[in-house]
């Protein structure tokens, strides 16, 4: 699917599919050797106070990383969560991806919902945030060490943040009663951020690593996936104001040699010379 989407043969549904572009970035992000890319590309989400997720200051150096890919929770079923191991703890990171549509307020109807006794949460992001924690505290996500603290990561295109859509969510939370449980770990983080992250892992990149990469690179640059990316600056050496004649051995001349004075020229408003 990542060389069709690259060479322009994927059919446009998938294309522009927000579910193929997360299966296709976090898929290639999870064979990368290292799992500090990804670390990084979250660690620059931020809360509707811009208050950063810190990640590497709460659970130290990432030794270990999990995917789970659509996991299905009481009530909603968001598109990733991210297991991340370090010597401070366990961290799990939520990620809600949109990529042209917006944040859905709708309830997913299914028996599993149907027979959920809790208040229902309708803002998608409050519901997957309460639910989160929910299978946290069930033992869900801890298959080797038990998990610390939960956030969630609102995923978008637009490259500022959604203040009201974020606050809406922590007013649906405090409706419901649940901000007094300490669950504000929401946050927002653009598509276009991870770009800049896709340096070579330290110690030096595997090969496999270098065409993940560069393939990752590929994708997000097709699909217009990038921040500015700044200038090249080309070094010109001066210019030589010579010239040589047509005539064959000829005379070389400079552009200024017939130059004796030069005449200060003052123009009033209209142009015209004083």
């Amino acid at each position: 699917m990542i060389q069709a989407q690259l060479h322009g043969k994927a059919p446009s549904e998938l294309t522009w599919s927000e579910d193929i572009l997360t299966s296709s970035v976090f898929g290639l992000l999870k064979y990368l050797s290292t799992p500090n890319i990804t670390a990084r590309f979250l660690s620059g989400a931020v809360s509707k106070e811009f208050t950063p997720l810190l990640l590497y200051e709460e659970i130290g150096d990432i030794e270990d990383i999990e995917y789970y890919f659509w996991p299905r929770l009481k009530r909603c079923e968001p598109d990733l969560a991210i297991v991340l191991h370090g010597k401070g703890g366990t961290h799990l990171v939520g990620v809600e991806a949109k990529y042209f549509s917006g944040k859905s307020n709708t309830e997913i109807q299914s028996e599993d919902d149907m027979s959920f006794k809790e208040p229902y949460v309708m803002d998608q992001l409050a519901k997957q945030l309460e639910d989160f924690y929910c299978a946290v505290a069930e033992g869900k996500f801890d298959k080797s060490r038990p998990i610390q603290s939960v956030s969630l990561v609102y995923l978008t295109l637009q490259t500022f943040l959604p203040i009201q859509e974020i606050q809406d969510s922590l007013d649906s939370l405090e409706r419901n009663g649940i901000l007094e449980a300490g669950l504000r770990r929401l946050y927002w983080l653009s598509w276009k951020s991870l770009y800049a992250q896709l340096d070579c892992p330290e110690g030096g990149p595997t090969k496999a690593d270098q065409l993940i990469i560069q393939d990752l690179r590929a994708l997000l640059a097709r699909k217009d996936l990038h921040g500015f990316l700044g200038y090249n600056i080309i070094e010109v050496s001066q210019l030589d104001w010579t010239f040589r004649t047509s005539v064959p051995n000829g005379e070389t001349y400079d552009w200024f040699s017939g130059l004796r004075e030069a005449e200060l020229l003052t123009m009033s408003t209209g142009g015209d010379k004083e």
